[in-house]
């Protein structure tokens, strides 16, 4: 048998990759990771549209043994402000 965990990272995966929405994207390289611990779902990743989130969060949460979803996909382009508000100006020595 399969870990718990384990288990249930496979059929959300699997159950996103069979949805209409998610089908553009590559099961090698997927977008969206499903981390699992004591059925508390986190997804990480980048989607192309805000119509995705909600539907990667249903899908999760409807899965047998998920209590909770921390849904924390986000767009191409909150990628790129997350990405230059954590760059720091760099100094030069004197």
């Amino acid at each position: 048998a399969l870990d718990p965990p384990i288990d249930l990272v496979q059929q959300i995966s699997a159950r996103l990759h069979r949805d209409q929405l998610f089908m553009q994207y590559s099961r090698a390289n997927p977008p969206i990771h499903v981390i699992v611990s004591n059925g508390r779902v986190t997804l990480i990743g980048i989607v192309a549209s805000d119509i995705e989130r909600p539907q990667a969060y249903s899908i999760a949460r409807m899965t047998n043994g998920v209590f909770m979803v921390d849904n924390q996909l986000g767009l191409p382009s909150q990628l790129q402000s997350l990405i230059m508000s954590h760059r720091k100006p760099r100094h030069r020595p004197h």
